[in-house]
Order: C-alpha cells, then structure tokens, then sequence
C-alpha cells in the first residue's frame, strides 16, 4: 500500500521535513485552558504517544492536529504546509476513534471504502485499496460481515483498515484500545506497533495508560494541566524523569522530599530527607539548600546482606505491610526518622520469612535515585 501519499503543498515524501511541527499552540474553551503554550516537533514514521492523566489537554491536542478542533493562537504544520485553519477533510490525516464509529448498517467492505467512494475513486483503484487494507489488518473473509457480527478487536481492525485505505500521512488514534480487555488490549498493542513498523507512516496515539505508552512508543509527551511536561524515548522518561509530575505519572516510584546539601559533583547531588543523606544522579541543576525531590522507583530497592558491610547506601527500616506479586514481594517500610519507603523484590526466597513488623535492611545502588527541583515547595 502507498501510504505516503503526499498532501498538496506539502514537502516531497522522503524529505528532511517533521511529519508534525507544533508551534506556540494554545486552545481554551471558555475560562478553561485545555492546551497551552505547546511546541512539539514530530519526525516522520515515529510512532508517538501523547500521555498524561485525564483532561490533560491531550485529546484536544490531536484534535487540533485533525483538524476536529481550531485553535486560539500557534500554528500546526503537516509535513512542513502550515494547516492551522484548514479543515479536517482537506488534511492528509485520519482518526481512529475510541468508540470506532464504525456504520452499523454497512458490511466489513463497505465500512472501508466509504472514505474512498466518497473521494470518488475509481472502482478499479477501490477495489485494490480495499483489498490491501484488508490484507493488512488480517480481515480476510470478514468482508460480507456487520459490525455486530464482529468480536471487539475485529472491529477495532476494520477501524484500522478504514483508516489505513486513504493513505493518511499520519494516522491519529484516540485512546483506540480503551475499550477492551485486558489480554485483547495487549495483543492489539502488539498489531498496531507490527502495523506502523510495516508500513512506516506517523501514528499519534492518545492514552492514559503509561504501560501501554511505554510498550509501543519510539517518543512519549507527558502532558499535564494543558502543558507538555517532557519528551523523549520511554526510556529517557522512565530512567530520568524532568519534574516531579513525571516521576509520579510514570511508574511505581517513592517520592522524597529533601534538600539539596552538596551539589558541587556534575551530574550528581546529595539530598537530605528527614536527616538521612541520600546519593542521587540529576540533570537539573541544583544548588546547595535547594529543595528537591528524590524519586526510586520501587524495583531499584534491595535488601542489604545481613551482617555485611555495604558500599550502597543502606537505611534501616520496619515493614509496615507486605504483598505477594507473583515476581516480586512489595514491602513497604518505615525508618525511625518517619522516611517511608517501598521496594519491589524480586528475590522472593530472600523475603519468605519476611512478616510485618520485622527489621530490614534496604539498600539501592549509587545511581538508583533521580534528583529533581521540587516546585511543589
């Protein structure tokens, strides 16, 4: 399927130009801000995720890139044409909706080649459209069925296909996977990272769930309260997150409140929380009193051998809870100094004897722990 197809105006297929450029975007309905100040940049045949919690603006960001919504002040350029007033109809893009809207008196066919009769094209030219749509998404023998007829991921690749068949440059996907289970929605995640990769064009995805962001994107934007709070590769946002929203959103993570007491190493702080020094790596740059947030996720701690002498950092702490995870056993802890912390251990034989109230040692390696400027203080 040629699915660069190139819209009018827009800069040749295979040219150094972003599929997506995003400058100074605002939009507010009424009092409310939903999107602010955005500039993101997109590169052609990425697939990229805009993650955040609900009523973050990120819904209303790709709609704006669609065309579904306008805009208050910025620019949108699609493959470097500016299309900040141009309507949806006339972008180079398509929406896959949460709910699919897909027409319910139509055949699997029909439902694909609407776009396309409506565009006009040739029955010869929709024939094989439609048919490689449908190779692509593995409908075959689908085609005389309803959508009633459909088990939920079925549909969900009619949806693809009808999408996929008018060659969009870039292809948006409202939280597409929202609405199904748990063992569907990770083998549709599975489809639609193998489907990009084949055929090679842009996807913007929406979605609330970090693990699905992170399993499929080559970059993530992390939105919050209208504003992009970091991008990067899920493992740059996972290892080294900005600020402290980033650090919460993504992942299971302990967050420490503490301050800044030597910074004078590069890349590396010591934080002060509730009297226990703890090592940290930043790229922020901290000064000496600053406050500052520490964050270690939860799989980053360990317990220190017993009776040995450790070159980690090791605090001494009560298990105030215990669960069973299958891999791993969470204990959450408590420190004489009121500092709580929880921790992942995926050395489950270590922890078997291991019950409430009992005296651990936890320990985590130098580079485990991420400082960050704390502007919640």
């Amino acid at each position: 399927m040629n699915v660069a197809a190139s819209m009018p105006g827009a800069a040749p297929v295979g040219a150094n130009v972003p599929a997506v450029t995003i400058r100074g975007l605002s939009k507010r309905y009424g009092d409310v801000p939903a999107v602010s100040d955005v500039n993101l940049v997109i590169e052609r045949g990425e697939f990229f995720s805009l993650l955040g919690p609900s009523g973050c603006g990120k819904t209303s960001l790709l709609r704006i890139i669609g065309g579904f919504e306008s805009l208050d002040s910025g620019q949108v350029l699609l493959d470097g044409r500016d299309v900040s007033t141009v309507p949806a109809y006339a972008r180079n893009t398509n929406m896959i909706f949460q709910n699919l809207a897909l027409f319910p008196h139509m055949t699997v066919l029909e439902n694909i080649a609407f776009g396309l009769r409506r565009k006009g094209v040739g029955r010869e030219e929709l024939g094989r459209r439609v048919d490689e749509a449908i190779s692509l998404v593995r409908l075959q023998g689908y085609q005389s069925r309803m959508p009633d007829q459909l088990s939920g991921g079925q549909r969900q690749r009619v949806a693809m296909a009808r999408a996929l068949v008018n060659q969009p440059s870039v292809l948006l996907l409202d939280e597409p996977l929202g609405a199904l289970d748990l063992q569907l929605r990770l083998k549709m995640q599975e489809d639609l990272r193998s489907l990009q990769r084949t055929l090679g064009n842009t996807f913007i995805f929406v979605t609330h769930d970090q693990g699905e962001a992170m399993a499929m994107s080559d970059r993530i934007a992390i939105m919050n309260q209208g504003r992009i709070q970091q991008v990067g590769t899920p493992e740059e946002i996972y290892e080294n997150p900005k600020n402290r929203f980033v650090a919460e959103f993504v992942g299971h993570t302990n967050l420490l409140d503490g301050t800044v007491r030597d910074s004078s190493a590069h890349g590396r702080v010591n934080v002060e929380c509730r009297g226990t020094i703890i090592p940290c790596r930043t790229e922020t740059d901290l000064a000496d009193g600053q406050p500052a947030v520490v964050a270690l996720r939860y799989e980053k701690l360990d317990l220190a051998p017993d009776n040995e002498c450790s070159s980690h950092p090791v605090i001494f702490a009560v298990v105030s809870d215990r669960t069973y995870l299958g891999g791993a056993v969470r204990l959450h802890a408590r420190a004489a100094n009121g500092l709580t912390l929880t921790g992942d251990i995926t050395d489950t034989a270590r922890v078997r004897n291991i019950a409430v109230g009992d005296s651990v040692r936890l320990t985590f390696a130098a580079d485990a722990a991420v400082a960050v400027a704390d502007a919640e203080r």
